[in-house]
């Protein structure tokens, strides 16, 4: 992960060491296939099968719900073990000793929301991935929610974690060629409202990290290049994860 320049710890900072890591399963099908991947008959074969399997395969659905479901085990533990941390050597006690409150990070695309109805677009219509064409998805909030994740991110909340999105999905994009960018994260946070991934109202009370002046007071989500720089400051979170 790259760090956030400029970025500072609000007064009331988490321990991000509770991170839990689920992408690893519930990624085996890239929905966001690059366009210079190969167009050949076995390529599309391969995209072609893993989108049937993610839409249709139970075991899909069994291996979803199962690594969610080590998910809470994991959060169980780490509210009983006070010094357990995913991320090594990470500060857990404020200036005056007392617990961090406790959080989780959570990526979106296919850990929480599930984009196959993207993927099989591209099949129906002989398309490769293209920005634009993603924008325009992510615009239209149809995502649905993996199989798990809702009743994961419930328990979390229940038991006093703070739930934190990061995504790579561009902050500004282009839902055209020629197009100006338009920002997209309303559109983000409104389809984890639609999945009940996130509260009706706003996208949570807290206060989390404040890289600079422009950013959005809450950093329930946070996206790519959010920062306002030509970065991708989030892609992935590198850590000792709580599943393997």
């Amino acid at each position: 992960m790259k760090p956030l320049s400029n970025a500072r710890i609000e007064t009331r900072p988490y321990r991000m060491s509770w991170l839990i890591a689920i992408a690893a399963i519930l990624s085996a099908q890239s929905v966001t296939a690059r366009a210079d991947d190969s167009a050949d008959e076995n390529s599309t074969l391969s995209n072609l099968n893993s989108t049937t399997w993610v839409q249709t395969s139970e075991e899909y659905h069994v291996l979803a719900l199962g690594s969610y479901n080590q998910a809470r085990r994991m959060l169980d533990i780490a509210r009983l073990r006070s010094n357990w941390a995913a991320i090594p050597g990470q500060t857990l006690t404020d200036k005056d000793g007392k617990p961090l409150p406790l959080a989780v990070i959570l990526d979106v695309d296919e850990t929480v929301l599930d984009n196959s109805p993207y993927a099989a677009w591209l099949l129906k219509n002989k398309k490769s991935y293209e920005p634009e064409t993603w924008n325009q998805w992510v615009v239209a909030e149809k995502a649905t929610a993996i199989p798990g994740a809702v009743e994961f991110v419930r328990y979390a909340r229940a038991n006093d974690f703070k739930v934190f999105f990061v995504t790579n999905r561009d902050f500004m994009g282009k839902t055209e060629v020629g197009k100006d960018a338009e920002k997209l994260k309303q559109h983000t946070v409104q389809n984890l409202k639609d999945a009940k991934l996130l509260p009706d109202k706003g996208t949570g009370d807290d206060l989390c990290i404040f890289p600079n002046d422009r950013v959005d007071q809450d950093e329930s989500v946070l996206m790519s290049a959010q920062i306002g720089e030509p970065t991708r400051p989030r892609d992935e979170i590198s850590s000792q994860s709580a599943i393997e």
